[in-house]
């Protein structure tokens, strides 16, 4: 008779927990667990040992009809992705992004966006995707609900227990190991230095970095850094790790690691056809 009753409930009767559990009207009734994508968890129902057959499959479309839709609301720009028309490149970096739960480094992927054709980088350009400095990203995946989905996602996926993303408002925190450097990274708070930081804020800390060594040595300033919430004894390994390294001179100075110059492509990748060569220099421009 409760399992009548769950099948036919509204929408609102249900909720997924802070440790995976779905629950019905504040019961849990089923937990999530490792599915075949991060995206696609399975569900076990709790206490369902007596119902079998039609009651049992009932229920669990019920219950994964009401997380599809949860999950959809919480993280759409990675279904928008899943359902553009892409092909080639574009549709293996759509793919990859879902994957990985919205923001991948960029620097793996620089012969792949080589290799995206002009108008379907528009396309997911308008679908919200951003290529930055230090990844390619999804903005709209770092607000605190998403985060939420994302870091209960990744935790049930890789089997482990669930743990929260950062507090909203919280732009970096200390990451310890290789664990925590994966989970945040899956949660949009790629790990650098150190240092677990939101990755739009990353993204802007390294354009400034970017804009700050044009012009020679340059000291970072507090505009610069405070805002991904670094002290002066992180700052050092932070920088070092995008590239930066204290200039001879001293003086709390820093230069690029490598001159810039001409990046090497492989051969038939050429770069006034790249999208993304045209997009780059008007983020530096900016």
């Amino acid at each position: 008779a409760r399992a009548g009753r769950l099948a036919g409930s509204a929408d609102d009767a249900f909720a997924l927990g802070d440790r995976a559990e779905l629950t019905w009207n504040g019961a849990p009734v089923a937990r999530l667990a490792a599915g075949r994508s991060a995206l696609s968890p399975a569900i076990e129902l709790l206490g369902g040992a007596g119902l079998a057959g039609d009651r049992a499959a009932r229920l669990r479309a019920r219950l994964r009809g009401w997380l599809d839709g949860h999950l959809e609301a919480g993280l759409a720009p990675l279904h928008f992705l899943a359902r553009a028309d892409f092909a080639g490149a574009a549709r293996g970096l759509a793919f990859q992004l879902a994957e990985a739960l919205g923001s991948l480094p960029r620097r793996p992927l620089r012969r792949l966006l080589a290799d995206v054709r002009a108008e379907d980088g528009r396309e997911l350009r308008r679908l919200g995707v951003r290529f930055g400095f230090e990844a390619v990203y999804l903005p709209a995946l770092v607000k605190p609900r998403a985060a939420r989905l994302r870091a209960l996602l990744w935790s049930v996926h890789n089997r482990l227990p669930p743990r929260p993303a950062p507090a909203p408002g919280l732009c970096s925190v200390a990451a310890e190991s290789a664990e925590d450097a994966a989970f945040y990274a899956a949660c949009g708070y790629p790990v650098v230095g150190g240092r677990a930081i939101r990755i739009d804020v990353l993204d802007r800390l390294a354009a400034a970095l970017h804009r700050a060594a044009r012009g020679g040595p340059f000291a970072p300033t507090g505009a610069m850094m405070s805002p991904a919430g670094l002290t002066a004894a992180e700052t050092p390994a932070v920088l070092g790790a995008l590239g930066y390294r204290p200039a001879a001179d001293g003086g709390g100075r820093y230069v690029r690691r490598r001159p810039p110059g001409p990046r090497r492509r492989a051969p038939g990748r050429g770069d006034a056809a790249s999208p993304f060569a045209a997009l780059r220099e008007l983020e530096l421009r900016r």
